[in-house]
């Protein structure tokens, strides 16, 4: 058995915290066959290792899945001080520990003032934490306060001795695509019918689908001030962060099928019908080229030069998937030299047909031109539609009310301005989902919310397919999961992008039947994918490849400072993991190691997935971790080394994270299990060890009855019938006596 280092605090007289040189420890113990009552978690744990008097562990979460299997989560405070990510979640079955696994703070860093002193230093409004801080040597603990900037979006760590900047963590998850609008046909939809509009709200799933175009984004940073300064004022914490989420509802357009940005066409060609023959004739050739801008005046489209030729003549634009709204430009430029020169008509309307007069001294006359356009359907409807077969998916396959599982108010907006709070992202190439937790004495305060951008037209479309809808309201998700959600930085940022890529599939294959595990594929336009799963290589076709193995080629160094440590490329590695448990596959890794895997089906490899999310993994969770809770996920649904056990293994293995599935290691540990033996008749209990050993019996409650110390055998008479618990070196068994 792996053995549980717990951290050892030293209390000094003047109240001061000492620690050494730090890191975290993450840990897996298997007491399957050791047989630990629930009740007796705390005292195993204090039996066994050392634990500072100062030092405790408050009951964060306690439950009971559906599968009746029982769960209890301790937070690590030192002397009132929560330490960050340092999470116990304990696991049981029938009143016995089947397991237990988490992060323990093992080294911190030591201020020169008192926590009390630091308290009162306290001018930022945050709260006090011990905190990672990254450091070239690794990773080092410090003493800081969390203060949540809203301008950025993000949790902000200071320096409780310093004042310096420890770190920032995001709080937003983005995912780098482009809208194109109605990637799958007008769907129908659940909406609100208002007199003689249908407003895109669905209030039996709680979903709002909202035009920002014209909202203020600079209302978010109103935000920075209120939430963690009042943490002890609900009314003032919860009623600021509505007034702010309302006042920038008000400010957006409730959509119906006729807003402007439900009104999307494709432009498929464009033909010169008429010239006046004065000009086109004469010796003085009129020269022009025609360009598209759209609303903004961006240009999504510019033709070559041309002069004389036969009319009618069309310019084929089939293959160019340009997109337009109301509001859209036809330009026709007079050329000079092939550059462009002054414009000579423009147009903004849908009617199809554009006349323009002379506003050149060099060319006379005018043009008439005809502008084919097809409807292409609508990104705001896409979105609600994607939003409500999300929704269905997690209620009818997870059984889960909304992203925070208990009917949470679902609000996207379309076309936000690239300003505010929204200045750091790359606005319209960008869909990102944010989100903020203020836990209060009696309830929960969720300002939470979607965005998606309209895209160019040229790089990327509207950022509304499905599995993007799927991949950011899976962000939500995992944010809300019951244990703290993973934090947006290195590996747990990278399985934080990887579980919203796993979902964003598994609706896409739930709801089309699709297979080809891309994700973003509707969305781009030069390329045919923003990102593969069975081949994270070949990523937006192999110009922005994502590693397959852990550590392997195109891997990015989590501690560095590229994209939060490498947060979307190294959710390649998790993303070829859940294809190959479901497909099978074999071959080498980039560590040269052969794998060999049977795939279970996506049905099987989204259960256990989902599972390891919400019931296993702990906030600062690595590949290690995500390895260790998708089999304890397997070994709930299937049974430990059942064939999906075994799959589970192989296909992390296949990623370069653990060892492959051994058969003979399992003999051994059963025969290794044998070592001690424990049995009861008429009101005794047996034990019987092949070397001396510290032999107890506890009653389920945890009341210990008997102690026989560095002993084989031993006879215990217990005063009635029932359940007992026998510690027998490091050995927890139960044993009924009838």
């Amino acid at each position: 058995m792996k053995k549980l280092y717990l951290l050892l605090f030293t209390f000094l007289a003047s109240c001061m915290l000492s620690f050494a040189e730090n890191t975290v420890g993450h840990f897996f113990v298997d007491l399957s066959d050791k047989n630990v009552a629930a009740v007796l978690a705390v005292q195993y744990l204090q039996d066994n290792y050392s634990v500072d008097n100062l030092s405790e562990f408050k009951l964060e979460r306690d439950y009971t899945d559906d599968l009746g299997i029982h769960h209890t989560n301790y937070k690590q405070y030192y002397a009132g001080v929560e330490v960050e990510d340092a999470l116990i979640m304990v696991h049981s079955k029938d009143g016995v520990i089947t397991s237990i696994n988490g992060c323990i703070l093992e080294t911190a860093v030591s201020p020169d003032a008192t926590i009390a002193q630091l308290r009162q230093k306290n001018a930022n409004g945050g709260e006090l934490m011990v905190v990672s801080k990254p450091t070239p040597n690794g990773t080092e603990y410090v003493l800081a306060y969390k203060v949540f900037d809203a301008s950025q979006m993000a949790d902000v760590y200071i320096d409780a001795e310093t004042g310096e900047v420890v770190k920032i963590v995001s709080h937003i998850n983005n995912v780098t695509s482009s809208a194109y609008t109605m990637y799958n046909g007008w769907k129908s939809c659940e909406t609100m019918e208002y007199g003689d509009y249908h407003l895109l709200v669905d209030e039996s799933r709680n979903i709002a689908t909202l035009d920002a175009t014209n909202a203020d984004p600079n209302l978010f940073t109103a935000f920075n001030d209120s939430v963690e300064k009042n943490l002890y004022s609900e009314d003032v914490v919860f009623d600021k962060a509505d007034n702010v989420l309302q006042r920038y509802i008000s400010g957006c357009k409730l959509v119906t099928f006729g807003s402007s940005v439900c009104s999307y066409s494709k432009i498929s060609g464009i033909t010169v019908t008429s010239t006046p023959n004065t000009d086109w004739y004469s010796s003085l050739l009129p020269s022009f080229c025609v360009s598209i801008l759209d609303n903004s005046n961006n240009v999504l489209y510019t033709s070559s030069t041309f002069s004389r030729f036969d009319l009618p003549y069309t310019i084929d634009l089939s293959s160019y998937s340009i997109i337009v709204q109301e509001g859209y430009q036809v330009v026709v430029w007079e050329t000079k030299s092939g550059n462009i020169g002054n414009a000579i008509g423009v147009t903004s309307h849908l009617d199809g047909k554009y006349t323009w007069g002379s506003s050149s001294t060099n060319t006379k006359g005018s043009f008439t031109l005809v502008n084919t356009l097809s409807d292409v359907g609508s990104p705001a409807i896409q979105a609600h539609w994607g939003m409500k077969e999300t929704y269905d998916f997690y209620s009818n396959v997870f059984g889960r009310n909304s992203y925070d599982n208990k009917g949470a108010l679902i609000y996207q907006f379309i076309n936000p301005k690239a300003e505010g709070a929204f200045s750091n992202h790359d606005l319209p190439y960008s869909a990102f989902a944010y989100y903020n937790i203020v836990l209060l004495e009696d309830y929960e305060n969720l300002y939470s919310f979607m965005v998606y951008g309209l895209g160019d037209g040229s790089i990327m479309r509207p950022v509304v397919a499905l599995d993007v809808m799927a991949h950011e309201f899976s962000h939500l998700v995992t944010a809300f999961n019951g244990n703290g959600g993973l934090t947006y930085q290195g590996e747990s940022g990278a399985l934080n992008e990887s579980f919203s890529d796993i979902m964003g599939f598994s609706v896409e294959n739930y709801v089309l039947g699709d297979d080809d595990y891309l994700i973003g594929e509707d969305v781009m336009i030069p390329v045919s994918n923003l990102r593969s799963m069975k081949d994270p290589k070949q990523s937006l076709d192999g110009k922005d490849p994502n590693p397959d193995t852990y550590g392997g080629k195109y891997w990015v160094d989590p501690n560095s400072s590229t994209d939060h440590g490498g947060v979307h490329a190294n959710s390649g590695v998790q993303n070829r993991w859940f294809y190959l448990l479901n497909e099978g596959g074999s071959g080498y890794n980039d560590k040269s190691d052969l794998y060999s895997v049977n795939g279970i089906g996506i049905e099987k490899g989204r259960l256990i997935a989902y599972r390891n999310l919400t019931t296993y993994l702990i906030p600062s969770a690595t590949f290690a971790d995500a390895r260790t809770g998708s089999l304890l996920a397997a070994a709930d649904f299937y049974g430990k080394n059942s064939a999906e056990y075994q799959s589970v293994m192989n296909a992390w293995h296949a990623v370069g994270v653990g060892s492959a599935y051994d058969p003979s290691a399992i003999e051994e540990e059963e025969a290794e299990q044998e070592n001690i033996a424990v049995y009861s008749t008429s009101g005794n209990i047996y034990v019987e060890a092949q070397e001396p050993v510290n032999i107890s019996v506890y009653t389920t409650d945890g009341s210990p009855l008997y102690y026989a110390e560095q002993t084989q055998e031993a006879e215990f008479n217990v005063p009635s019938k029932g359940i007992y618990i026998v510690k027998a070196g490091s050995k927890n068994i139960k044993v009924e006596v009838q």
